[in-house]
């Protein structure tokens, strides 16, 4: 599942968000491809009419970090809920 992986890349700390926004800077609605390369064109067409492809991009990355956040305060959630009263104690468990 994506937040799992999503996840497992945050736990591996600076490494694994350096990782995960390299990939958010690597997005190009331009170079994504269809199944039918006729949905494709068509796609791509509208959206050259339309706003363009860096409006594209732009939204979804947006959406993407808004999805991420989603996801890293699942995760503190998670872990305060099981950590309960031991909070104090779980200098080293978090991100495991």
């Amino acid at each position: 599942e994506a937040s799992a992986s999503l996840s497992q890349k945050i736990s591996l700390g600076d490494k694994g968000i350096a990782e995960v926004t390299r990939s958010l800077c690597e997005v190009n609605v331009a170079n994504a491809e269809a199944y039918d390369p006729r949905d494709e064109k068509k796609l791509k067409d509208t959206i050259r009419e339309s706003v363009g492809f860096q409006e594209v991009n732009r939204h979804v990355k947006s959406a993407m970090v808004q999805w991420i956040g989603g996801v890293v305060k699942d995760k503190f959630e998670k872990l305060v809920n099981e950590t309960g009263e031991e909070c104090e104690d779980t200098e080293d468990t978090f991100f495991v």
